[in-house]
């Protein structure tokens, strides 16, 4: 069945949209016009946030509400870019607040961001990839690429941190927690990447020669498999723990 639940006839294009982590909110990102928060249950619009609004570089939900505050010591330096944070509670869309956050070292406008319990990654357009732990209110940086940062995600399985990071023309998974390379794929000058995710903690790589390519546990020094290969795909769920208030946060151009 088809609803039409945006009676709009000339909109801005979207360019982001997010699920929370129960699918019952829907963050929708526009070219010209400001967020909007959505309730998936009810088709209904929550929250158009003001028309002040910069236009939003990337953003990502959390399952649980977190009190993100300027670090104490050192933190991370956003150069053209800043850092605000939505709370969603129920059907109520909070005000959304900047989050003063600084680089370390400096760097380029950011690209991307990831967001799983209390780790929040960052990377950017220098090949850049900061973890930010807001329980401990501690940063970590490490140059992972002279590439940009296209896309990032976290392990959906329980417990486990685990970061794939895309660059044009590497994909790798980093710890986390000892801020460590694990695994790292290649590709050839002819080919780039366009997008990636994650089984379990075995990548999935789309690049622009049509080609889906899977590297089955990320074993190191293991080719990955291509689409028409007779290895099965095998899927992991994602174990998720309910927590009590959504909430997104998203990163925008000053520009």
């Amino acid at each position: 069945v088809k609803r039409r639940i945006r009676p709009e006839a000339d909109e801005s294009p979207v360019t982001l949209l997010r699920v929370s982590f129960y699918q019952c909110y829907l963050a929708l990102a526009f070219q010209r016009e400001p967020l909007e928060i959505w309730d998936l249950k009810g088709l209904r619009l929550l929250r158009r946030m003001s028309k002040t609004c910069p236009l939003i570089v990337d953003m990502a939900w959390s399952c649980k509400h977190h009190g993100v505050k300027t670090m104490e010591d050192g933190g991370l330096s956003i150069y053209q870019n800043r850092l605000y944070h939505v709370v969603v509670k129920g059907l109520h869309v909070k005000d959304g607040k900047e989050v003063n956050t600084q680089w370390k070292s400096g760097g380029w406008p950011i690209r991307n961001m990831a967001w799983k319990d209390d780790l929040l990654a960052m990377g950017d357009a220098e090949g850049r990839v900061v973890i930010w732990d807001l329980g401990r209110r501690q940063s970590r940086h490490v140059r992972a690429s002279r590439f940009p940062v296209i896309r990032m995600t976290f392990s959906r399985l329980a417990g486990d941190h685990t970061l794939a990071v895309l660059h044009q023309r590497e994909l790798s998974l980093w710890d986390t927690e000892a801020l460590t390379r694990q695994h790292q794929i290649v590709l050839d000058t002819s080919r780039s990447a366009l997008d990636m995710d994650l089984c379990g903690v075995s990548p999935i790589l789309l690049t622009n020669d049509n080609i889906l390519r899977y590297a089955p546990a990320a074993a190191k020094n293991t080719p990955m498999l291509e689409k028409g290969d007779d290895s099965a795909m095998i899927l992991s769920q994602a174990v998720h723990f309910m927590r009590k208030f959504p909430s997104l946060c998203f990163f925008f151009s000053s520009l």
